[in-house]
């Protein structure tokens, strides 16, 4: 069930800005199509800070982007998107499911997109890595 939020993974919104990244259509197509079902999209500060990281190393872009780049890129995702604060409830969640699933290393960044989406209510991810996901049942992979 719809509650007309979506958590935007940054892969998506990488895709979306690069237009030769392999996953620019399909990227584009999807965000157009839930925004024309007045879907609403959500990220967090872990959205922003991992955009810019992928942004200025540049692996899989034909090169990294400046800062002077990324700032246009950054108002513009502020501004079409609803940026969901990490907080107490958060981090509650996050230590709730890191423990159920037995969570560690690098798994923690997802499991925290996980905790954050669940403490404000969402249900449902966009994100090109639906595999990173599975174990949170709670949570409803599209797959652009």
């Amino acid at each position: 069930m719809s509650n007309g939020l979506v958590f935007v993974d940054t892969n998506v919104w990488v895709a979306r800005i690069i237009e030769e990244h392999v996953f620019h259509q399909r990227a584009l197509d999807k965000l157009n199509e839930l925004s024309e079902h007045e879907e609403l999209f959500c990220i967090s500060s872990q959205i922003i800070r991992e955009f810019i990281s992928v942004c200025t190393l540049g692996r899989g872009l034909s090169r990294p982007l400046t800062w002077e780049e990324i700032q246009p890129q950054i108002d513009t995702l502020l501004s079409q998107t609803v940026l969901l604060h990490e907080n107490e409830a958060s981090i509650r969640k996050l230590v709730e499911i890191g423990k159920l699933h037995s969570v560690k290393g690098k798994q923690i960044h997802d499991t925290n997109i996980a905790a954050t989406m669940l403490a404000h209510g969402l249900s449902r991810l966009l994100t090109f890595n639906p595999d990173d996901f599975k174990r949170f049942t709670e949570i409803e992979v599209i797959a652009p």
